[in-house]
């Protein structure tokens, strides 16, 4: 109707982006980490053996696939 109201369309339809992108990347990660941050029922331990690395998450706006990319933990600082 208005241009305010295609704004609100189109913020909605990123929000659910978020929403999906966030989902798959909180079910790849198989462990809670830092509780209250990312709890995970189905594992409930921190698990720095497996998990101690950076996991980056995007949707490819070309394709809409959520792609997941694990990444090496180092100490920069310390």
């Amino acid at each position: 109707r208005d241009l305010h109201e295609l704004n609100l369309a189109h913020e909605v339809i990123d929000r659910i982006d978020v929403a999906h992108v966030l989902i798959k990347h909180l079910l790849h990660r198989r462990e809670t980490r830092w509780p209250g941050f990312t709890t995970n029922q189905d594992y409930p331990e921190r698990d720095d053996e497996e998990w101690l690395k950076f996991v980056n998450t995007r949707l490819n706006p070309e394709t809409g696939d959520v792609e997941i990319v694990e990444r090496p933990y180092s100490q920069v600082v310390s």
